[in-house]
C-alpha cells in the first residue's frame, strides 16, 4: 500500500509539472472562433484563480474555476486546475466529479482518464483506476504520445501490481 501511495504520490507531482492539453480543433473552427463575453469572463476567473493559488488561496481559486467554468463550459484548462487544486487538497470525490465532468465536455482526452485514474486510485477504487489508466493509455497511444502513453503505462503498471499483490 505505501508503494502504491508513493508512485501515485510521485504522479501527481509529474503530472501537477505538465501543461493541460489544449481540446484540438480544426484549422476551420480555429478561424471561426471568436472571444465571446462568457470565454473572456471564463479567462478572467481562471486568470484569479491562478493568481489565489500562487497565494495560497485555494478556496478563494476553487470559486473563481467554478465561476471559470459556468462562463465557459467548454474551456478544459478550469477543469484541470480544479481537479488538481481539489488533488492537492485531498478532496478526492470532487476531483473525481470535476474530470468526469471534463470528460462529458471533452470524452477524448488521454490526461483526463489519466488524472481520473490516480483520483481513483487514491479513492481506493483500484478497478476503476485501472480501466481510467487503459483508456488514457490507449489515447496516447493513438494519438502517438508518447511521453504520456509512457506515464500511463507506469501508472496502469503500479495499479495492477498493487492490485495482484496479497
Amino acid at each position: 500500500m505505501k508503494r502504491l501511495a508513493f508512485v501515485m504520490a510521485v504522479m501527481f507531482v509529474l503530472t501537477g509539472c505538465q501543461k493541460p492539453p489544449q481540446p484540438q480543433t480544426t484549422q476551420q473552427e480555429q478561424t471561426a472562433s471568436v472571444e465571446t463575453p462568457q470565454s473572456k469572463q471564463g479567462g478572467e476567473y481562471l486568470a484569479k484563480a491562478i493568481t489565489y493559488l500562487q497565494d495560497s488561496k485555494p478556496a478563494e481559486a476553487v470559486q473563481n474555476l467554478i465561476l471559470a467554468i459556468q462562463s465557459n463550459p467548454q474551456d478544459l484548462q478550469p477543469y484541470l486546475v480544479l481537479g488538481q487544486t481539489y488533488m492537492h487538497l485531498n478532496d478526492f470525490d470532487n476531483a473525481s466529479q470535476t474530470y468526469m465532468a471534463a470528460l462529458r465536455v471533452a470524452p477524448d482526452q488521454g490526461e483526463l482518464y489519466y488524472l481520473l485514474a490516480i483520483t481513483n486510485g487514491l479513492q481506493g477504487d483500484k478497478e476503476q483506476a485501472i480501466a481510467n489508466a487503459e483508456k488514457s493509455l490507449l489515447i496516447f497511444q493513438k494519438e502517438r504520445n508518447e511521453e504520456n502513453f509512457r506515464r500511463a503505462l507506469v501508472l496502469l503498471q503500479g495499479l495492477s501490481q498493487e492490485q495482484a499483490a496479497p
